[in-house]
């Protein structure tokens, strides 16, 4: 059902189910899937000031919570206008020619396009309309994989690289380059299993994050850089493409990892590439690799 869904598209929905549970639906409707854009739309974002997002969070908050206790982990279905939103927003991208991805400012337009009465009025009190958001996405390029251009620079970077400089130490922690990498391998090889559990059972419980000692026990200091680096861009890439071809109902599985509180794979991920980004920029900006 998702796979024209660009990932942002999906975690708009997987947002969506989570507000739902937290607002005591039992079912996705088009006011969530509203919350949802508000977390991930960049279109909406920019048309709406902070204080008039908060506005309408309040606003659904007092008007439509429900009374039934819903966990987070707990599977919830699309309602009947809901799986309509998401028909009007499929016909917002083929009116753009061909069948290209659904975007998350599609599925705005098929919030609108189904003519819900309260969100049509919540919307216009804030100066939204189809009319505007329509104007206001002609100026937008098209929606590349939100991956894909990191990617491509820290491939750059990281081959700017020479295998000596690669044996100097990082500032913030005790590694070498050489160490650092051999632990993004670790880690984004863990995650391949988890991600790929997850796609199939209901939760995933696992050991651990991986210890931050295999990096001096695999002795990734006496491998080349250039292998090293060639090995944690193909995991890397590999694990973004599972992610890109994910069922939005999946970011919502619940995982729990060593000791830490259970949390869904959608918050899984996001630690995964917070923690990624920060690791890579320690690697590149040390000496000046990158400008």
């Amino acid at each position: 059902m998702f796979e024209r869904y660009t990932e942002q598209a999906r975690r708009t929905i997987f947002f969506a189910r989570y507000e739902a549970s937290q607002l005591r639906s039992l079912w996705i409707e088009p006011v969530h899937l509203l919350l949802g854009l508000l977390r991930e739309d960049a279109l909406l974002r920019r048309m709406l000031s902070e204080v008039q997002r908060e506005e309408i969070r309040k606003h659904v908050e007092q008007n439509f919570m429900g009374t039934e206790q819903v966990s987070t982990s707990v599977d919830l279905p699309l309602s009947h206008p809901a799986k309509r939103a998401l028909d009007r927003a499929r016909d917002a991208a083929d009116e753009a020619g061909g069948h290209g991805p659904i975007d998350s400012a599609h599925l705005l337009l098929g919030v609108l396009r189904i003519g819900d009465a309260p969100i049509l009025e919540l919307l216009q009190q804030q100066g939204i309309d189809e009319r505007k958001v329509k104007e206001r996405m002609k100026g937008l390029p098209p929606s590349p994989p939100k991956s894909r251009p990191r990617a491509e620079r820290s491939e750059a970077a990281l081959e700017q690289i020479s295998d000596e400089a690669a044996g100097e130490r990082l500032k913030r922690l005790p590694w070498t380059r050489k160490q650092a990498i051999g632990h993004l391998i670790d880690w984004a090889a863990a995650h391949h299993d988890w991600i790929g559990r997850a796609l199939v059972e209901k939760s995933v419980v696992a050991h651990a994050y991986p210890f931050e000692d295999r990096v001096v026990a695999a002795k990734y200091d006496e491998m080349l850089w250039s292998d090293l680096v060639i090995v944690w861009l193909a995991l890397n890439d590999l694990l973004q493409q599972i992610i890109a071809r994910m069922p939005a109902e999946r970011w919502a599985t619940p995982c729990r990892i060593g000791i830490d509180a259970e949390r869904t794979l959608g918050d899984i991920i996001q630690r995964y590439r917070e923690y990624t980004a920060d690791l890579l920029a320690q690697i590149c900006t040390l000496g000046d690799v990158l400008p």
